[in-house]
């Protein structure tokens, strides 16, 4: 059974109107009216409510409904693709912050040359040997470790670049030689 039906089928054995399931779970009526005509189809914070409402399990609800299942699929990629984003974006600013700071902390005459371009090869190793890890431990369905390695990799990469502006934006000694 298609979740329009379900839904439409479980609030009339229930007696309960439309704007009754919408007080209930403190959306707009046009919401109900839309899921029960299959025009929309509820996230999953509102399906787990439905079912609670309606005493229902979740796998009544949605296991013949392939759209959902397709849904709930696809949504669960997209929310992973944003962690990895964000988690990325906040490791590449941290480490290029990291690196910029202690390179500009560097006094010229005071520190060998070879120091200088410590930070950027750390920059470096971090993004190859998270690359390595990803590549030994390939696998069809990603681990946790396997994402953390991807966020890892991409990070150090957009650190470099991330580098290369600063340097260029602020004019930071010794960073503007070494990049």
């Amino acid at each position: 059974m298609e979740l329009a039906t379900a839904l439409k089928a479980a609030r009339q054995q229930a007696n309960l109107s439309q704007q009754a399931v919408a007080d209930e779970l403190h959306i707009s009526r046009q919401s109900i009216s839309k899921w029960e005509t299959g025009k929309t189809l509820p996230d999953i914070e509102n399906l787990i409510r439905l079912s609670t409402l309606f005493d229902l399990s979740l796998d009544d609800l949605i296991k013949g409904d392939t759209t959902m299942m397709t849904k709930i699929s696809h949504d669960s990629k997209v929310f992973t693709i944003l962690k990895i984003v964000l988690a990325t974006l906040v490791l590449t600013i941290v480490f290029a912050l990291t690196i910029a700071f202690t390179l500009v902390q560097l006094v010229p005459g005071t520190v060998h040359p070879i120091l200088v371009y410590v930070p950027i090869l750390f920059s470096l190793i971090v993004p190859v040997g998270a690359l390595l890890y990803m590549l030994i431990n390939i696998r069809k369905q990603p681990s946790r470790g396997m994402k953390i390695a991807l966020v890892l990799a991409l990070a150090g990469v957009l650190c470099v670049f991330t580098l290369r502006i600063l340097a260029t934006f602020f004019q930071l000694p010794y960073l503007t030689d070494v990049i």
